[in-house]
Order: structure tokens, then sequence, then C-alpha cells
């Protein structure tokens, strides 16, 4: 390859959320945590001799041509095995402390009190995020559209036909009880220790209006116009300090600082014309956008008119509206148990009445239930029916102003930056990248040019800390980072700095391990809401209603949460440092041996995640009939009773194991089955009415049943082949053959 003249490019750094202070000189400051992080993997892969840093502290002296003196930045020389050399400069663009120093009281408690007028913007974060985009947008168009009354009853009717449409409506189901969940720990909270909770809220609110926090940076960028326009001019300050010292300019933002970022690319021709390519990670754009828009006064009421409109309908169905849920609820558990007691008895016990006795049950049963649900309409008043009325008229009117006055808007793409007169001739590139899970970067509106939205990061899977964790030495976003930065290299310098197999290996394993991650959030999402019903069948069984239920178990169900999250997040980190240390192997030319990930395709789950649930049913009515039967004739002992309920609660994990792609060992199905056949293989009943011995001990049916289930599954997961992943490239292909 010839050698051209280089062109030196600069890679500018905005920080974002957390990120207050400089920490000059130290691993903490923006420009390392950031710029130098970017440039790690390229050392532990080639060696430390293939990255020089040569950092210069910041220097705040302030003359006529550095209004905000000179940034911390870094020249950097990268080497590349086969004698390739080029050189880059790095530099930092820290706003909040210079620009954002609020230090009147008034003025901090007027953002918290902004704070408060949005507080009904929290339900956006129930609703759809950007994995929904195909859902919503694309799968909604034409011959395809549907209402969400179809979208409900298509769902129902394949029940066990698992889709997008299912995806969404379980998604939102689960951030509904995990804030309903929070809401009764809060509530509950406050009755039994109301000064305590009370002092707790005072002491937050005095340290967000004291203390430099992200709250006071969101509120003053958002709401104050002149902090918002010194933020953007310093960072337009920065940006033709590095734009007097590079030919391409490359910015780097995370959080709020993308959308600073954005709004300074929506000038007019400043110091623009080197942008050669805006990376925003984890971009508050979307967000701080909406609550520009929240001082409009129409979307303000419809903001608050929304939820309020739901609360005025739930307060007055509430006759109607908690009789269905208590004695739903009740009828859900008494069919359970009446099944348990139909099909875990023997047939000798159902020729001897059972069969009986569980039919007048199950009738008595459903005429009080369905006579309860009628009766509650008796409850209703005319009271109630105006505060229906009433909330209906709101609700309407609110839809109204909706399409009018905000639809419009959120139809529209949000554009980059005016058409300015490049020096390099080339247009600039817009990069949005975002973990599945982060809170902040992965919401739905307003739409971004058709592009712009890159494939998820998978960071975690916590919506919290996926957003502060994006530059993490051990990530995936870190490696893309360098490959581009050997991309620009190559193209710049015209040396061949092997950046076409370090992103191809890039992809592949960060495709790989998203694939992971949404294999794995799905089983958590499955084993969650399983464990919580499983919590709250006791306080069910007794007779209490679901609304109560949930009530008592509020904070078993919170801290099982907890426990439940922190053991996948935990498992998450391990399985992403693996695929990571196998990337860096792969780059550094070690052949992998073996597949990370092994998942399931989608449609050979079908068939054995059905029979592992009706399985795990049998088994849990046969363990209602045994402890059935060892009450109803006590002379006759069962030894180990709870065989058959542990082997249903197994069988229903390995369920939602494989409905989530995970294959399972055949000799687990095995052990499943040899489980819930203990209290039959235990049994020592001796024989009644010239019956033979297996056919009168309880349990029997289900475990004939189980262990048929249990066979059709594994002779499914047999034939199905999984995919191995990350797919081998090209050149690993043609070195094992």
């Amino acid at each position: 390859m010839g050698q051209v003249d280089p062109r030196r490019i600069g890679y500018l750094y905005v920080h974002g959320v957390g990120r207050q202070h400089r920490h000059s000189g130290t691993d903490e400051s923006t420009l390392r945590r950031m710029g130098q992080r970017s440039l790690t993997p390229i050392s532990e892969v080639h060696g430390d001799t293939a990255i020089e840093w040569d950092e210069v502290p910041e220097d705040r002296t302030v003359t006529d041509d550095l209004p905000f003196g000179t940034p911390a930045h870094a020249w950097v020389t990268v080497r590349h095995p086969n004698g390739s050399k080029g050189r880059i400069l790095m530099a930092e663009a820290v706003w909040s402390d210079r620009v954002l120093q609020t230090k009147r009281w008034s003025q901090r408690f007027f953002n918290l009190r902004y704070v408060a007028y949005v507080i009904p913007a929290i339900l956006l974060l129930l609703g759809p995020d950007h994995r929904d985009r195909k859902v919503l947008f694309e799968g909604l168009k034409g011959e395809h559209r549907r209402s969400f009354r179809e979208v409900l009853r298509d769902s129902w009717v394949n029940m066990f036909h698992w889709n997008q449409w299912d995806t969404l409506i379980f998604r939102f189901a689960q951030r509904i009880m995990i804030l309903a969940t929070l809401f009764v720990v809060a509530f509950f909270g406050f009755i039994n220790f109301f000064w305590i909770m009370l002092a707790l809220v005072i002491v937050g609110v005095v340290a967000l209006a004291i203390f430099p926090n992200p709250v006071q940076q969101v509120v003053s960028i958002t709401v104050q116009d002149g902090e918002r326009e010194a933020a953007i001019d310093y960072l337009e300050g920065r940006l033709k300090w590095i734009s007097g010292r590079c030919d391409e300019v490359v910015i780097v933002a995370h959080s709020q600082g993308a959308y600073l970022v954005h709004q300074l690319l929506l000038r007019d021709n400043r110091s623009q014309d080197k942008v050669v390519r805006f990376v925003a990670v984890g971009s508050g754009l979307k967000p701080l956008w909406f609550l520009r828009q929240l001082r409009d006064r129409w979307l303000m009421l419809i903001l608050w008119s929304l939820p309020a409109s739901m609360l005025l309908m739930l307060w007055g169905a509430s006759p109607v509206t908690f009789a269905w849920l208590n004695n739903s609820a009740v009828l859900l558990v008494d069919l359970i148990v009446i099944m348990g007691h139909v099909f875990g008895h023997p047939f000798a016990g159902i020729l001897l009445g059972s069969s009986e006795f569980a039919a007048s049950s199950m009738g008595q049963a459903f005429l009080w239930h369905v006579a309860g649900f009628f009766l509650s309409f008796g409850n209703m008043t005319f009271f109630h029916g105006i505060i229906i009325a009433f909330s209906l008229a709101v609700s309407r009117v609110s839809n109204f102003l909706l399409v009018k006055h905000v639809v419009p808007r959120w139809q529209e793409e949000l554009p980059l930056s005016i058409s300015v007169d490049r020096r390099h001739g080339r247009p600039m590139e817009w990069q949005e990248f975002s973990s599945m899970h982060d809170a902040v970067g992965r919401w739905l509106i307003p739409r971004l040019p058709r592009g712009v939205e890159q494939e998820p990061v998978p960071v975690i899977g916590h919506p919290v800390r996926d957003h502060t964790d994006y530059f993490n030495l051990r990530g995936l976003l870190a490696r893309k980072m360098s490959g581009s930065i050997l991309a620009d290299l190559e193209r710049t310098t015209g040396f061949d700095f092997g950046a076409n197999a370090w992103n191809e290996s890039s992809g592949r394993y960060m495709s790989a391990l998203r694939e992971q991650h949404d294999r794995r959030r799905r089983f958590y999402s499955l084993t969650l809401m399983g464990s919580i019903f499983l919590l709250l069948l006791p306080s069910l069984a007794m007779g209490n209603g679901l609304i109560s239920a949930v009530v008592s178990q509020g904070v078993l169900i919170f801290l099982f949460m907890i426990i439940l999250s922190f053991l996948f997040s935990f498992r998450g980190k391990r399985s992403h440092q693996q695929v990571v240390k196998a990337l860096d192997e792969e780059l550094r030319g070690t052949a992998r041996s073996a597949s990370l990930v092994r998942v399931i395709p989608e449609d050979s789950r079908k068939v054995p995640a059905l029979m592992l649930m009706a399985a795990g049913l049998a088994a849990f009515c046969g363990g209602s009939g045994v402890f059935a039967f060892a009450t109803m004739y006590p002379q006759e002992p069962v030894p180990a009773p709870w065989g058959m309920v542990f082997g249903s609660i197994f069988l229903w994990v390995l369920a939602a194991a494989v409905q989530s792609g995970y294959p399972i060992k055949r000799w687990w199905l095995l052990a499943a089955t040899v489980m819930t056949a203990i209290p039959v293989l235990t049994a020592a009943s001796p024989s009644a009415f010239g019956l033979p011995l297996w056919f009168v001990v309880p349990g029997v049916p289900a475990v004939l049943v189980v262990a048929f289930a249990c066979l059709c599954a594994a002779v499914s997961l047999g034939r199905a082949v999984p995919s191995c992943l990350p797919t081998r490239s090209s050149e690993l292909a043609a070195r094992g053959r």
C-alpha cells in the first residue's frame, strides 16, 4: 500500500451523568475514563508498546484565543505489529462544574419543584422502548395493523406461541408488577414507620438541593435556557480548540453530554465543518428532549390528565374491580385444588367417590363465584357512575389533545445538523449506542433518522448500571470503539491497522453476547413471574384476594426480586467476562476450541416447553392429591410427599429455560421424573379391594403423565439443533480445515 499524506484526526470526549468533577490526572477523569479506555483493548491485544500515551494536563489560563483555557488532552501514537504507525489527538470537554454553578437556594428548589411537576412522566418508563420499535412501527403498517383488543385476543388464542406481541405485553406487565411492589413496600413503610420515612424524604430533598447531582444538572440544562446556552458555548469552545489542531474531528458524548452536543450541531456553521462523526453513548437526547416539550401547557395538561383519568376509572369501578380480583384469585386457587383432588387420587380413590366430591366442590365453587361476581354490581351507586363518566370524558379530551398537539411532533424525525460546507467533503455520520435496558438511552420517542440507532449494546442488564458502565475495561463497547479508531487511522494514513478483522470479530462476539443476554433476561422474567405466583399461592389458598395477597407478601416479594436480580446480574457479569476474554484471544490469533453460547432455535422451543409445563402441572396436581390422600387416610402414610411439589417446581424451571433458549441436559429430565416418583417409589400402602399395590398408591397417574411428557420433551430436544455462537470467522474456519 502506497504512503499518503496523513490527515490528523482528533477525538473530543464529552461526559454525562455523574461526571460533575474533572478528577484531572486520575483514572476517573473524562479523558482517561472515556478516551484511554477506548485504546486499552489495543494494548491488551498487541502489547503495551502498541499505545504511547502523552497526556497534557488542563490549563485554565484564559486568553483572547482561549476563552475557556486549554483542556486536558493527550497525543496518542498507535503502532500495529506489522509496522503501521499513526497519531491521534484526544481531548476532554468537562462542562458541568464550569457552567452549572447555581448558587441561589430559590433556583435549586425551583429545579426540584419542576421535577415534581413532571412526576407522571415516570409512566414512560413503563411503556415501550426501542426494543419494541419493529412491533409498533413496522408491524402496524397496512394489512398488519391490529388494535390492542386484537393483540390481546390473539395472545390468548396463541397462548403457547411466543411472538413479539407477547414479549411486548409480558415486558409491560413485568414493569407494572415491579412498580406495584415498590409502591406497596413504600406505602406500608409510611404507615408503619411514618416519621422515619418522612425524615428520609426530607433529607433526600435537602441533599438534592445542596450537593451537585445529576437531577440538578438535568433540570438546569432542560429548563434554564441561559445555563444550557452557556454549556453549549463551552462545548463550542472545546470544539474550536481541537478543530484548530486536527483535520477531522470525532465527538463521543455520553448521556446529557450527547443532548448538548446535538444542540451544538443544530447551530449555524460554527466549527462544524471538520466533524466527521458524532457518537452518542447512552444518549440523553430523547428524555431531555421530552422534558423540554413539557414546558408546553398542552403537554403538561395531558401528562397529568391521563393518569388522573385512569385513577378515576379505578375509583368508579372499584366495587366491581376489587370483587373481580378477589373472586377470580380464589376461583383460580379452588380450581387448582380441585384438579389436584381429581388428578392426584388413584383410580381406587375415584371409584370410592372422590370424583363425586370433586364435582360437587367444583360446582359449588363455580356457582358461589359467579353469584358473588354479579352481586358485586349491586354495590355500584350513582356516584360511582358519575365518576366513571367523568373519567371517560377526561380520557377523551386528553386523547384529542394528544393527537392534535403532541403526536405530530413525535412523528417527525429529529435532525442532527444544518447543511454546512464541510472541508472533508463527507456527510457527518451520526451513531447512537445504547443498552437494551438503559433507563435513559432505551427511550422510543422521538424518532431518529434511519440508520442512526445501532444494534443494542449488551452490558449487564440493569437500568442504572448499564447507563454508567458503558466504558468498562471489560466491556465490548470499548472494543467497538477501538475498532473505529483503527478504521479511522487506516482511512487517514493509508496504512493497514487490521481494522477489518478487528471489527468483524467484535461484531460476531457482540451478536453472540446480545443473544446470550436476551436469553438470560427471558429466563429471568419467566422465573420471576413464576416465583411470585408461588409466593402468592399460600396466601391465595387461605382465601385471601389477589390484592390482599400482594399486600401481605409485598416485603417478601421485594426481597426475592432483589436476590434474584443479584444472582442473574452476577451470572451475567461472568458470562460477559468470558465472551470478552474469548474475543481478546481471537484477536491475538488464538482459535477457539468450542462455542461460547448454544441457543435452541425459536421454532424448536414450543413443543418441549409445553410438555414440561404440562408435566409440572401434573406433578403439582399429583402432589396436591398426595396431601389430600394423607389427610383423608391418615392410617396409610405417604413418605416424602414434597417430592412431587419440588419436582413440579423443577419442571417449571426447566420449561422456562427451554422457552428462553437454553439447551438442557437429558438427565435433568430423568432427575425430575425420579423426583416426582419419590412418593410412589417409597409408599408402603397395602393392597386394597384386590387391586395391585401400584394401582392404589397415590400419585401414580401423575407420575405416568410426567414420565410421558418428559419423554416427549427429550425426543423433541434431541431433534433440535442448537445454534452455536459466535460463528467462526472465515479466517479461522479456513485455518480449522
